[in-house]
């Protein structure tokens, strides 16, 4: 077994190592860690090849494709410690949904996230799903014409906005879609200005290589119906979906009211939500999140919201009704200006779900526009995802998480695995990781997963050599509709807006993990989080919403980086037969794991910060010592001689 030391990152002190073992996990380091440690085995290196300051240009080749991911080596000269020029040879992954697709020839050709006009409006059709967009909203044969990747078709288009009371269950309509006409925003965006009758907002479309989100823009904050109470209304966007496939509908609880006196008083007492599986795409999360205007006036107050889906049937027509709950996203509405009261705003508001379609049968190609100088809005969308299965995250190996990347299955993280995550500006791609289903963290103690910046160069193979700015990602991982109680254990999470989202109705577990740099450590939606043995530095907001339950978590502004610190050693002791000796080492530092020797050889089982030698004889007497370990390096104690 060898145990390698690497420095990761620009050391504090001179001692500021993180360790890489391949032992099984115990919860601290193994009797064979600690004994390599010990006796001198472990390979300290700082990687004389590492690169200090780039002298050329990266030279990047692609080794090996797939439909979400392509590996790249890349090939620099750099500096080494002595100013000397070599060559470095390394790799990493590039992780997106639907990176690529294949073409009428079986080959991978890489996907683009670009809409083009066409005769009947316009189309994006370079990637593994393509899509046709009306030139009218109401066009009869819906605004969205989608073409999955396993060849299914979905038409859908939308109804209009909805207000309703969950303590009487009944809807009220806030606007209705109305017919204007959409304009392409290059690259990848279709924007319906002015598409409801009775409220400013927009109805926006992006596609992107794995996913089609929809996007309804409030530009100004509707006004609640009269007798409705806050605390029980729901902000609604209802649309109309004229063609799926044949399909699985999951459903699920964001929230499940547990109040047995406000339950009975409530007509929809709980928050639900639901994946709508088509097969290769899928209805995954959606939600509500504040967008700053173009002069950065109220620029994101309150944090992101989940949309819960209900699929409903109502006779021969399939809706969509999306919901927010009203408190989760009144702060955000409350900065946006009041809705005005037009005219026409009353005209059409018919009774219930199901209004008599409009459809338009004017088509021409959609005009090119740029983008307008916007105010500050609300964003409701959701979003169609081409998602991948399953993925294991390998140990040692750098992934680049280009874009919101969706895993629906089965999601592995080993020990060791380094994810780093781009940022762009809003309509650019954010790099995210959504998981669903089942997921496996990392099961050795040492050393954890990363997930941090694309700019973090401390950790894993360097992707981008401009400086971190401070612009976060907006989450790190997102753990959505989880099949089982999922854990997410051994994980350092830096340099995210939100460290850790939990969508869920099962309970969740957050264990032995570390945040850096982060606002909020983690996020829940009405479900409870247990945490264990946490550490939080440098974190705004360590928790925000849902239910935590547990302890051991230690929240500061000074981020761990140096080994153990032993403040008081183990002393010399002097003991007759049968007598006791206890041995004790007092330290500091985060993560600590403790392993005793005897005369060079450990003892089995003495992993505390004492040891006891009972009933002591003649053969006892020699030298105790102590080895502290934790995540950035190792501490020996003095000698204490034990005489009898």
């Amino acid at each position: 077994m060898q145990v390698i030391v690497t420095r990761t990152e620009a050391p504090k002190t001179a001692g500021n190592f993180s360790m890489k073992t391949n032992v099984a996990d115990t919860g601290r380091l193994t009797f064979s860690a600690l004994l390599a440690l010990a006796l001198g085995n472990a390979v300290c290196t700082t990687d004389a090849t590492a690169p200090i300051a780039p002298a050329t240009p990266v030279i990047e080749r692609v080794v090996e494709r797939g439909p979400h991911h392509k590996e790249i080596e890349t090939t620099r000269e750099v500096l080494d410690k002595e100013g000397k020029l070599v060559t470095k040879v390394a790799r990493y992954i590039l992780l997106q949904n639907g990176l690529h697709y294949q073409n009428e020839q079986g080959e991978w050709v890489e996907s683009q996230e670009l809409i083009q006009a066409h005769p009947d409006g316009a189309t994006a059709i370079h990637g593994p799903h393509k899509v046709i967009f009306s030139s009218h909203l109401l066009d009869e044969r819906g605004t969205v014409d989608i073409l999955t990747p396993d060849g299914k078709r979905i038409r859908a288009s939308v109804l209009g906005l909805a207000w309703t009371d969950t303590r009487t269950g009944k809807m009220e309509w806030i606007a209705l879609a109305k017919d204007t006409v959409g304009v392409i925003q290059p690259p990848n965006r279709v924007v319906y200005a002015s598409a409801f009758d009775g409220i400013e907002a927009e109805l926006q479309y992006t596609y992107r290589t794995g996913s089609l989100e929809a996007d309804v823009i409030l530009r100004a904050s509707p006004r609640l119906p009269e007798g409705i109470d806050p605390a029980n209304a729901r902000l609604q966007v209802v649309t109309e979906f004229l063609e799926v496939p044949e399909h699985k509908v999951d459903s699920f609880l964001l929230r499940e009211e547990i109040n047995p006196a406000v339950r009975a008083a409530l007509a929809q007492p709980d928050f639900a939500d639901a994946i709508i599986d088509f097969g290769a795409m899928q209805l995954m999360a959606g939600e509500a999140f504040a967008l700053p205007g173009e002069h950065g006036e109220a620029a994101a107050a309150g944090p992101r919201v989940p949309v819960g889906k209900e699929w409903l049937q109502a006779e021969d027509r399939l809706l969509l009704i999306e919901s927010v709950e009203y408190p989760a996203i009144r702060e955000q509405l409350q900065r946006l200006p009041e809705q005005e009261l037009r005219a026409e705003a009353g005209i059409r508001k018919p009774k219930g779900w199901l209004i008599a379609r409009s459809g338009s049968t004017e088509r021409a190609p959609m005009q090119v526009a740029s983008a307008p100088q916007s105010n500050a809005g609300v964003a409701i969308d959701w979003i169609a995802v081409y998602s991948t299965a399953t993925w294991t995250f390998l140990s040692s190996y750098t992934y680049k998480i280009a874009s919101a990347v969706t895993i629906s299955s089965s999601t592995t993280i080993q020990h060791g695995a380094i994810l780093k995550f781009t940022t762009t500006t809003f309509g650019g791609a954010n790099g995210s990781l959504t998981v669903s289903g089942n997921l496996t963290s990392p099961s050795l103690a040492y050393p954890r997963a990363f997930l941090t910046h694309v700019c973090d160069s401390t950790v894993g193979e360097p992707l981008d050599t401009a400086p971190f700015e401070g612009n976060k990602y907006p989450h790190a991982i997102l753990l959505y509709n989880m099949t089982a109680n999922a854990t997410l254990d051994r994980v350092e999470i830096r340099h995210a807006s939100t460290g850790v989202l939990v969508y869920t109705g099962l309970s969740q577990t957050i264990r032995r993990c570390l945040w850096r740099s982060c606002t909020t450590g983690i996020s829940a939606y009405g479900t409870t989080v247990y945490l264990d043995d946490l550490f939080m530095c440098d974190v705004t907001n360590p928790t925000s919403g849902g239910t935590f339950v547990g302890a051991d978590t230690e929240i500061t502004t000074d981020c761990p980086g140096s080994p153990p610190q032993i403040t008081v050693h183990p002393v010399d002791q002097t003991k007759s037969v049968g007598q006791s000796a206890t041995f004790t080492v007092t330290a500091t530092g985060w993560g600590l794991n403790y392993q005793w020797f005897f005369n060079g050889a450990s003892i089995p089982g003495a992993t505390g910060s004492s040891y006891t030698r009972s009933n002591v004889q003649h053969t006892h007497a020699g030298q105790y010592w102590v080895l502290m370990a934790n995540d950035f390096g190792f501490t020996k104690s003095v000698v204490a001689n034990l005489t009898v």
